[in-house]
C-alpha cells in the first residue's frame, strides 16, 4: 500500500516536542549540573579562600540548572521543531508529499521462534458420584465408611 504524506498538524508535535524535551533536558541538566559542582570544587578542596565561596555557589546550581536546561531546551527546540513544520508543510504543499508504501503484515514472513514443546499434563478423570472409592485395605486400617452399616458378629 502506497501513502503519501501531504501535511503534519503543528499542535500536537508540539505538544510532544515540548514533553520530550523537557524530559530529555531535565536529564542533560542533571549532568551538566553535577560537571559543573565538580569543577567548582576543586579550588576549594585546594585551600584557596577566595574560591572556597563559589563551591557555596556551586550548591544552588546543583539544584536549579537542571530546570533552567529542561525549560530552555524545551522552549528553545519546540520553536525549532514549529519552524520545521511550517517549512514541511509549505513545501510538501508545492513539491507534493512524501511517498511511502506500507506492508500489511500477512505479506511479510513470520519470525520463527524456536521454542520446545512441553508434553501436555496428564488429567485424571473425576470418581463419578455412583462409585464408592477402593482403597487398598488393610486389617491395621480405618474401615471405610461406604454408607453402608458393617456386618454383625454373630451373638453366643
Amino acid at each position: 500500500m502506497k501513502y503519501e504524506l501531504k501535511r503534519i498538524a503543528i499542535w500536537p508535535a508540539v505538544k510532544i516536542s515540548f514533553l520530550v524535551h523537557l524530559i530529555l533536558g531535565f536529564v542533560v541538566g542533571i549532568f551538566y549540573a553535577l560537571f559543573f559542582a565538580l569543577l567548582m570544587s576543586l579550588p576549594a578542596s585546594m585551600g584557596d579562600a577566595d574560591l572556597a565561596a563559589l563551591s557555596a555557589f556551586s550548591g544552588a546550581l546543583v539544584v536549579f540548572l537542571p530546570f533552567i536546561v529542561s525549560i530552555s531546551m524545551a522552549v528553545f527546540n519546540t520553536i525549532f521543531i514549529v519552524i520545521g513544520l511550517v517549512i514541511f508543510n509549505f513545501f510538501t504543499r508545492i513539491a507534493g508529499g512524501l511517498e511511502f508504501e506500507l506492508a500489511p503484515l500477512a505479506e511479510t514472513a513470520p519470525v520463527a521462534v524456536a521454542r520446545p514443546m512441553a508434553p501436555p499434563l496428564p488429567t485424571a478423570a473425576p470418581p463419578s458420584p455412583t462409585e464408592a472409592p477402593t482403597a487398598p485395605h488393610s486389617p491395621f486400617s480405618p474401615p471405610i465408611n461406604t454408607g453402608e452399616e458393617p456386618p454383625q458378629a454373630p451373638s453366643l
